[in-house]
């Protein structure tokens, strides 16, 4: 059974509204018409992770480690179901171990998360750049719901987006 909805969305680095049809998982089947489509974001996740994955051993001046694909596909996966589109988008780079790092920066707060693509793990750390010493981190594991919550929510009381 579909079910037609009104639906924001991006795909592909893009942002797309109009009326969709949605399997019972909630997945788009097809578009039954699309009102606006935005030019691609640089910041879009999914495009980063396509292009970094086309990375090979030694892409940093001989070393650094290849992204592991299977970890980038889940990866991918996880940040377009877990995270919401009101939100800003980080900075996404490959780290020399082979994992991900994403960074937001805020006026005065810089949150870093440190990306694991075999654990499905990452160590989120804010950086409070008014004062000297209020630093944090947190592990997470990316696997979890709870976990994108808490990061969701995180975001979400540094930017002042409401639920």
């Amino acid at each position: 059974m579909q079910k037609e909805v009104f639906l924001r969305t991006r795909l592909r680095g893009r942002r797309f509204e109009g009326k969709a049809n949605l399997n019972n998982s909630g997945k788009i089947v097809s578009w039954e018409s699309i009102e606006k489509i935005s030019p691609p974001d640089s910041l879009d996740v999914p495009s980063s992770l396509y292009k970094l994955g086309k990375l090979k051993d030694g892409w940093l001046d001989g070393d650094g480690v290849a992204l592991d694909h299977e970890g980038l596909k889940w990866l991918e996966e996880a940040f377009v179901d877990n995270f919401p589109d009101d939100l800003p988008l980080p900075y996404t780079y490959p780290t020399p171990d082979g994992g991900i790092q994403m960074e937001w920066i805020f006026s005065n707060i810089e949150i870093e998360l440190e990306v694991n693509l075999k654990r499905r793990k990452a160590e989120w750390i804010r950086f409070d750049m008014s004062k000297n010493d209020n630093d944090s981190s947190h592990q997470l594991e990316l696997d979890q719901l709870k976990d994108w919550e808490w990061m969701v929510n995180e975001i979400k009381s540094i930017t002042g987006v409401e639920s």
